[in-house]
């Protein structure tokens, strides 16, 4: 059976309408930074950068490392940027490209590459972190569409719409619900090593997969609970030259809505290429609990 689901024909009108006019709102809201202050309803993530006035200043790099701000505004810069116009020059983001950069998420739970597990009965709390990608779970098995990137979030903003009745060829109808997602993150193409995660065996030249970097604690509920408190990331690493000096790759992708899965997902993901040369976890309980630097050139790495 397909289960690949269309508008409900008898409520096509107001379906496309309230989908058309969601995905608008998203766009006029999302043109400049998600911290905007701005009225997007959304779920906005705990790193966000400040207000329009502070991605402008957010441009002017520091004489030291550059900030997720700044990796933020710059990433901004290029997603709003005209699009499909070749007379106009696309967001100067050179000025990103080489220099050091060092940031920290706070852990949300499903929006960043920072996870944790923690399992009562053997008293482990599991701390980890893995790239994420611009391959996403909802596009039916359709080869994905380049250029393909792996990535660590700097920022996710999500936002979900009014569901829509649809329904499939069979007639089939069920509730979707529109979902648009933008990140901003630091990583690379799918064939360039982002660097200090180890490389799976069944890498190869065209794609590289990664293992995870994780820590494991042994700690009892109670403690667990509080050491997680305030959890987060550092991350640090170079900016990468990119193609034609340009760091900075932006991507859109929209999945369609099946019957075991009912969300149509719009993803607007901006990645800063870059090479990651340090990792570190901590929490204001634990302090710092583990550190991935770069020991060797195939991703080998020292844990402490």
């Amino acid at each position: 059976m397909n289960s690949m689901l269309q508008p409900n024909p008898l409520r096509l009108r107001p379906g496309i309408a309230g989908v058309i006019g969601f995905a608008a709102i998203l766009l006029a809201g999302c043109s400049n930074d998600s911290t905007s202050g701005s009225n997007a309803p959304a779920k906005t993530s705990a790193s966000a950068a400040g207000a329009e006035g502070a991605i402008k200043n957010d441009l002017e790099l520091p004489a030291g490392e550059i900030g997720g701000k700044n990796l933020i505004a710059y990433a901004e810069g290029v997603f709003s940027s005209p699009k499909g116009d070749q007379f106009t020059k696309r967001f100067d983001d050179k000025p990103l490209q080489g220099g050091a950069f060092k940031f920290t998420v706070l852990y949300e739970e499903y929006r960043e590459s920072l996870h944790f597990h923690y399992d009562p009965e053997k008293e482990k709390l599991k701390v980890w972190v893995a790239p994420d990608s611009t391959f996403h779970r909802a596009q039916n098995n359709d080869h994905e569409i380049e250029p393909k990137l792996d990535y660590l979030i700097v920022e996710h903003n999500s936002n979900y719409g009014t569901p829509q009745p649809m329904s499939n060829a069979f007639g089939v109808t069920t509730s979707v619900t529109p979902v648009y997602h933008k990140i901003f993150a630091v990583g690379n193409l799918r064939n360039t090593y982002i660097g200090l995660f180890p490389k799976e065996k069944y890498s190869s030249r065209d794609y590289i997969f990664y293992s995870r970097l994780e820590r494991e604690i042994k700690i009892s509920p109670e403690a667990g609970r509080e050491a997680v408190k305030g959890l987060a990331m550092d991350v640090e690493g170079f900016v990468a030259s990119g193609k034609d000096g340009h760091p900075v790759i932006c991507k859109n992708t929209k999945t369609t809505a099946t019957i075991s899965y009912a969300y149509q997902e719009t993803w607007d993901e901006c990645v800063v290429q870059a090479k990651i040369t340090r990792i570190a976890f901590h929490s204001p309980q634990l302090g710092m609990f583990a550190e991935w630097p770069v020991t060797d050139r195939n991703g080998g790495q020292r844990k402490r």
